[in-house]
């Protein structure tokens, strides 16, 4: 099995070199797998997605997460997420972001997320620019007093399948590869490897999503 980790690795990698050379399918969150993008679930319609999270060496899920996200209208979408796993003592966390300014190539937003109970929330600003051959976001986090700046590329190869990286600066954060890929018009799965920035193992996480419209357009 370790040897079965390092090759879906060394393809990742792979995929990742295709990257530099157009809308994806939606991974968690309107974002990549780590990063907010600049993106909004459309007016009207909701994304529910199971994460689940784990450690790739053994390998062995440690962590279960439900995101929500709604469609308030066209500029704004909030959401409420669950965590199952762990002894945590707040489960429940609020979502937000807020489409500031939107262009046919480019757009703006600013959000929170893990919102709730003693958490501290974690506001962000972050940006879309189209570049043709791939989208590249760019922005920044505060956590914990401190500001931390995000990157990420996207590349859709076709109308499913889109391939995904992206980083968050700071000890605590991380690096990650992945895919997303579009079962049909309601499903889609995003897995991926972490690449912790301190000298940690690296994980693994797994997002299925499900999405519909839970009124018409903008009623």
């Amino acid at each position: 099995m370790f040897s079965n980790i390092h090759r879906f690795s060394l393809a990742a990698v792979v995929l990742a070199g295709l990257l530099v050379f157009t809308l994806p399918a939606r991974a968690c969150y309107s974002g990549l797998l780590l990063i907010p993008t600049a993106e909004t679930v459309p007016a009207g319609e909701y994304s529910l997605d199971l994460q689940l999270d784990g450690d790739a060496t053994v390998p062995e899920v440690n962590t279960y997460l439900l995101n929500t996200e709604f469609g308030l209208n066209d500029r704004v979408e909030a959401g409420i997420d669950y965590l199952f796993s762990g002894d945590a003592g707040e489960r429940l966390m609020v979502n937000a972001k807020y489409l500031a300014y939107s262009a046919e190539t480019r757009a703006v937003a600013l959000g929170i997320y893990n919102l709730g109970g003693d958490r501290k929330m974690i506001p962000y600003v972050t940006a879309l620019q189209d570049l043709g051959a791939v989208r590249g976001h760019l922005g920044a986090q505060r956590n914990d007093g401190k500001i931390r700046w995000f990157v990420g590329v996207d590349r859709a190869v076709n109308d499913r399948l889109t391939l995904l990286a992206d980083y968050i600066s700071g000890d605590e954060n991380a690096a990650s590869l992945g895919v997303s890929y579009a079962i049909n018009d309601r499903w889609s799965v995003c897995p991926g490897l972490v690449f912790p920035n301190e000298d940690s193992a690296t994980s693994f996480t797994v997002h299925l999503v499900y999405g519909g419209q839970y009124r018409r357009g903008n009623e």
